[in-house]
């Protein structure tokens, strides 16, 4: 199973929650793999310093240095994009065609996880939670917003 995580899920992460350390120890003992590397660009902005070591800590434990499918301006790592066709030009413009309720690295993060063939992706996002319907009918991965991350973890029996 693959999961991307949204940059608000890598934040979840930090909470301690039983859920979200029940999903960072699934990752390590590799029963689930986590996607998701070009959130770090937004977790390198975190103003508050201690709040920023911490998602680093996490993005350590769980992101090793590989291309993303679609570049993002002034991120360094951008000349390691992997280029796709007509079809993802398709499905970013009716991705950012679905409205205000996306930020503008929605359609980033829902394509990577697309590409990345994610059966997942995780996130905490109100405006992605209002659109699920919509994204489910573009992309692969399914939407699945923190609450209800039990959908997943449900499908690993308790050791």
């Amino acid at each position: 199973m693959k999961i991307f995580l949204d940059t608000s899920a890598v934040n979840w992460l930090t909470e301690e929650s039983k859920e979200a350390t029940t999903l960072l120890e699934l990752h390590r003992y590799e029963r689930i793999q986590l996607a998701g590397l070009e959130v770090a660009y937004e977790v390198r902005k975190t103003p508050d310093q201690a709040k920023k070591t911490r998602l680093e800590e996490i993005l350590e434990q769980i992101y090793p240095l590989a291309p993303t499918h679609f570049g993002r301006m002034g991120v360094a790592r951008a000349d390691l994009t992997i280029a796709h066709g007509d079809d993802a030009k398709i499905m970013w413009e009716q991705l950012k065609d679905l409205g205000s309720k996306l930020n503008r690295w929605d359609p980033t993060h829902l394509l990577n996880a697309h590409y990345e063939e994610c059966d997942y992706f995780l996130h905490r996002d109100k405006g992605l939670r209002s659109k699920v319907d919509e994204i489910e009918a573009i992309i692969a991965p399914k939407l699945v917003h923190t609450d209800d991350v039990e959908s997943i973890l449900s499908q690993f029996p308790a050791n």
